[in-house]
């Protein structure tokens, strides 16, 4: 009995010597996996910065099929920046056009595509497969933890149990059904790898009955690592180091499970396969300084366009021109900005925060821009309106200078509105422009159908020019005939502007040359007539108006200058009467006293007739 109870102190004592001793190899096994499923992680890098959206989709739908769903954890981690980032862009473009079309950017509603809804409903499904495999998995791993301590339990049974074929054979089942039962939570993983190991290396060790056994097992177990030493020796020349560092983490994970080999074969085993593992880590690591390198040279370049976007981040201005001058300038450094690859990872978010930030600022300076301008355009429709309408009420009229003058001054008024909504620029404009028109077609319809009758009235006026020329001619005719043909002639209406002064000449010339050819009429009478032939005359002429306030005022003035000459002569006359020899001077001042008083009397006749000629014109 007591040598019973001493060989179960013995055992256990052993046991707990042979775990820690094994413990500790196993741990540097342990963390050589972790190490290199971490470089892994590190190492497989996907830039993702480069995807399209349709790149995404695909993505996605492989990733909806992968069953190693911790990779799919991985990568929807990593992709969900870049598809946010992808939307966040298009619902900024689309908000842009929103608002430059004029419209309010509280009104805006943006509207996925169809690959935004594809991408959301593979994220949906994804996530929820996810979810309840990583919830399967944490359960199944408390399983498997529970099934490997009952094998550890029974392990040990055997331990102390005795020598025989049947104990030899259970430990067999023990290992394969171990090896069988998958991961089991991470926290205990070290401790029970290396339970299991010490149990196994005690169980050979006291069964010297099955020594040749144990060592044909040690034997296989030695050729089964040495051809992992093999397969991680010949994974280091692989090309794609992503590859490299996945096939090395199973051959760990392989090499872990395969049972001990003997005691002077496992150093130097261990050592070839870490030195393989080295090796391919070596790799992962230049390779990871070179991508570092690579991604810091794009650091420098994308903080170089932060810089310039940011500078766009304060701009203002009351003109959509420049606005969209600084638009297009600032899509461009964003394509650019796209171009540019992937950045250390703990500087990615930052710069990308501040590059968007100051991008997105921009857009809303933008939008705030374009408020104000729409409510400026609004104003300035309702001013555009107004003038449309006023067109509108004068259109009709038949008063044409005036009209004209006013359509005129209202069209200058247009030029100084500003700009209204591209939506509405083109409507008012042809309103306006149609309303303008409407009356300009009227004129110029009324100034053809003028013109026709002018040259019907050059007719008239040419045959009344024959038969004054004719009464020249053969000297016939009375006062009265030619009072009645001037008065025809003048009552015709106008001619063509251009035969305006030759038609009108040759009456004149055709008066006055009857007039001293055939004439019995005092010099006094030809002159009140060809005075009142030629003031009639300006009835019809379109410049009559100005012409005859011009001849007034020439009148007035040589009216005003005579009356003062007049009251000089009459004042010298006076003075001369006091003296006795003065005769002769008295006489000749009276003469000229005469001759003022007949030039005043005809310059006021003169004035009389053009006032009557206004006053009908007024009139009429």
């Amino acid at each position: 009995m007591l040598v019973e109870k001493v060989g179960h102190k013995f055992i256990e004592m052993e046991l707990n010597q042979k775990e820690e001793d094994i413990g500790v190899k196993n741990e540097m096994s342990s963390e050589k996996i972790e190490e290199s499923q971490i470089s892994n992680d590190s190492a497989e890098i996907v830039e993702y910065s480069d995807f399209a959206k349709s790149d995404f989709v695909n993505l996605l739908k492989e990733l909806k099929k992968d069953n190693d769903l911790n990779r799919v954890v991985k990568v929807l981690r990593e992709i969900k920046y870049h598809i946010n980032k992808i939307q966040d862009l298009e619902r900024a473009v689309a908000l842009n056009r929103f608002i430059e079309l004029g419209s309010d950017a509280e009104d805006f509603h943006y509207r996925p595509d169809v690959m935004d809804v594809a991408i959301e409903a593979d994220l949906k499904h994804l996530r929820v497969k996810t979810t309840a495999h990583l919830k399967e998995l944490e359960a199944k791993k408390d399983d498997n933890l529970a099934q490997k301590e009952s094998l550890l339990n029974e392990l040990r049974q055997l331990v102390e149990s005795t020598d025989d074929k049947h104990s030899f054979n259970r430990f067999k089942e023990i290992q394969d059904q171990w090896n069988s039962i998958g991961p089991i939570p991470h926290s205990r993983n070290r401790s029970i790898w290396a339970s299991y190991h010490a149990l196994v290396e005690l169980f050979y060790d006291n069964r010297n009955i099955y020594f040749e056994l144990k060592e044909l097992d040690r034997k296989k177990n030695f050729e089964a690592k040495t051809k992992l030493c093999e397969r991680a020796e010949k994974i280091v020349s692989l090309k794609n180091i992503n590859e490299a560092i996945r096939e090395l983490d199973n051959l760990h994970e392989e090499y872990k499970r395969i049972g001990p080999v003997a005691n002077e074969e496992k150093e130097p085993l261990w050592d070839r396969f870490k030195k393989a593992s080295k090796s391919i880590h070596e790799r992962r690591d230049a390779r990871q300084t070179e991508l570092y390198e690579e991604q810091l040279k794009n650091l420098d370049q994308k903080i170089e366009i932060v810089n310039s976007v940011e500078q766009y981040a304060t701009f203002q201005s009351d003109k959509i021109s420049d606005w969209n001058k600084k638009t297009v300038e600032i899509l461009e450094l964003q394509k650019k900005w796209d171009k540019v690859k992937g950045v250390p990872q703990n500087k990615a978010r930052e710069v990308s925060r501040k590059f968007w930030a100051a991008f997105k600022l921009f857009f809303k300076n933008k939008g705030l821009a374009f408020k104000e301008s729409v409510k400026l355009q609004n104003e300035n429709l309702s001013l555009k309106m107004d003038l449309i309408k006023r067109v509108d009420e004068i259109k009709e009229s038949e008063d044409w200078e005036k009209t004209s003058n006013e359509l005129r001054h209202i069209q200058n008024e247009w030029k100084k509105i500003g700009p209204v909504s591209f939506k509405d620029n083109q409507r008012v404009y042809l309103e306006f422009k149609s309303s303008c028109d409407y009356f300009f077609d009227r004129l110029r319809a009324k100034r053809n159908e003028d013109e026709s009758n002018k040259v019907e009235n050059l007719k008239n006026k040419e045959e009344l020019c024959k038969d004054l020329e004719k009464m020249v001619s053969e000297k016939i005719g009375t006062l009265d005939d030619i009072k009645k043909l001037s008065h025809d002639f003048n009552n015709s209406g106008g001619v063509p502007n251009n035969s305006n002064f030759e038609i009108n000449n040759r009456f004149e010339k055709a008066v006055l040359q009857w007039l001293n050819s055939v004439s019995s009429a005092s010099e006094e009478e030809k002159a009140k007539i060809k005075l009142q032939i030629e003031l009639d005359g300006l009835k019809t002429d379109s410049d009559a108006e100005n012409k005859i306030h011009k001849r007034v005022q020439i009148l007035k003035r040589k009216i005003s200058h005579s009356e003062n000459e007049f009251v000089t002569l009459k004042n010298n006359l006076e003075f001369f009467s006091f003296s006795k020899k003065s005769e002769n001077l008295k006489n000749e001042f009276n003469q000229k006293l005469e001759v003022a008083e007949q030039n005043l009397n005809k310059m006021k006749q003169e004035l009389k007739l053009l006032y009557d000629i206004a006053r009908k014109n007024l009139q009429s």
